[in-house]
Formats: structure tokens, C-alpha cells, sequence
């Protein structure tokens, strides 16, 4: 017997299930964080829900989303947060059939909502563009008007793994702007491009922006491999920040 897949979901309280709008800028880790400590707090796991830190989001908006919240309401929604196949297996549908079955898991517990933070897998291909036009770029990689499955991602969007989801019935929400954050030194940053040098050079040669926020200088470093975007790299602080945009898309 071989594993070829896996799904990775978690279940939390959703205080506003039919206001698409509340999903969180925060994504995959702004869910993931809640959910822990909801768990922590319905279960009165005291010590692990104080000791537990999570990354706070840029844009909390109120309530339930903020990662200080402490409540025990039960689960009413799922979340996935993964869904794994190894590529020699990613032809015959497995990848719909694990979605499916957390749907079908959704409805068993009577859940009221069903969402995922989806990651544009080629999206990798075009990091210099942003994602909102990455999502209106039709499968022949043209940008006329067509019939959309939203006004946010067209119907038949460039992107396979988004695709996949929608023809399965999900329903493109919004964009999670700063869904993943990885924040790490130059060097480590260059370590994991297996490039010496890189964020060095990228700020004597690239073009010096300005941090929309604290008004600090960066510059963009696209040589890391696997990423959405760029990399945000400030020299005086020697930090590279990553923030990845992710798509929520709600099946239930």
C-alpha cells in the first residue's frame, strides 16, 4: 500500500458564515492561528493558549478574527488548509475527489461553510504581476472579457489549480493579500535560493521603493524560487519579508 495524497483541513467558529466580506486578509495564517486557539480555549488548555503566539494580521478587522479573541462557541465551519498528491498521481482526479470528501466531511457535522485559501500553483510564473490581473488572465493567456465565474477570477483563469476548484463548484471570494508571511534575514533568504549575494545585489542594483506603512526602503527580489511574488528586502534592517496572496474560494 503507497500513499499518494493527503488533505489537511481544520474546523473553527465563523461568528459571520453568510458574510463573505469578514474572510480575513490574513489567510492561511490568520484561520490556522484561530483555530488553535479556539481549540486551546474550548478545551481549557490555559497554558498552551497563553503561551501560544501567532503572527497578527496587518488588518484585523474585529471579533472573532482578532487573534486575541478567546471564545468556546462549537465549530461551525471548515477550513482546508492543504491538499497534497504526488505528481504521478494528479491526473485521474484524485486532487477533486480529496476536496469532495471534506465537503461531504462539512455537511456530516453540520457545518455552515466550507472554505479555501487557494494557492495559484503558476502563479510562480509570473511574479512580477499582480494578483488580481493574474486571476483575469484567461487560459490562453490572453486578458479579453469573458463570461467570468466572478468579477474577480474569470471563468476560464489561466491558473490550472484554480480552475480545478471552481469546476467543482467553489466560488471565488477575495483575495488574502497577506495570507502567508515568512520574514528572515538576507543571508537565509540567500541560503534558500541557494544564491550568495542575492538580496545584496538586488538592493545595489534594483529600483529603491517606499514602504507604503513606515516608509522604509526595500527592493523587490524575484530570484527565490517557489514564491507567488517578491520578496521585500530592507537593507537597513538586513530582513526580507515575504508576503503571499492567497485566493479564498468557499464550496459550502
Amino acid at each position: 500500500m503507497r500513499l499518494v495524497g493527503i488533505g489537511n483541513s481544520v474546523p473553527f467558529y465563523w461568528s459571520a458564515p453568510d458574510d463573505n466580506d469578514s474572510l480575513p486578509d490574513g489567510g492561511w495564517d490568520a484561520l490556522g492561528a484561530l483555530a488553535i486557539r479556539q481549540h486551546y480555549s474550548r478545551n481549557n488548555m490555559t497554558e498552551k493558549l497563553r503561551s501560544f503566539k501567532a503572527r497578527t494580521p496587518p488588518d484585523i478587522p474585529s471579533g472573532v478574527w482578532d487573534p486575541s479573541y478567546i471564545g468556546r462557541e462549537p465549530p461551525n465551519a471548515l477550513c482546508a488548509l492543504a491538499v497534497c498528491i504526488l505528481p504521478e498521481f494528479r491526473t485521474p482526479g484524485l486532487a477533486e475527489r480529496v476536496i469532495e470528501l471534506m465537503r461531504s466531511k462539512c455537511i456530516t457535522e453540520g457545518y455552515k461553510a466550507y472554505i479555501v485559501p487557494v494557492r495559484p500553483t503558476r502563479k510562480t510564473e509570473f511574479k512580477a504581476m499582480e494578483m488580481p490581473i493574474y486571476l483575469q488572465m484567461r487560459h490562453n493567456r490572453q486578458f479579453e472579457a469573458s463570461n467570468g465565474a466572478s468579477a474577480l477570477v474569470a471563468k476560464d483563469t489561466f491558473d490550472p489549480w484554480v480552475r480545478k476548484h471552481i469546476s467543482i463548484g467553489g466560488r471565488p471570494i477575495k483575495i488574502a493579500n497577506t495570507s502567508v508571511v515568512i520574514r528572515a534575514t538576507g543571508k537565509d533568504w540567500d541560503d534558500s535560493a541557494d544564491n550568495p549575494g542575492m538580496c545584496e545585489k538586488a538592493w545595489k542594483e534594483g529600483k529603491v521603493e517606499i514602504n507604503e506603512y513606515d516608509g522604509e526602503e526595500y527592493v523587490n527580489v524575484y530570484d527565490v524560487p517557489g514564491t507567488l511574488g517578491p520578496v521585500r528586502y530592507y537593507w537597513q534592517k538586513d530582513e526580507g519579508v515575504y508576503c503571499e496572496p492567497n485566493l479564498w474560494i468557499r464550496h459550502i
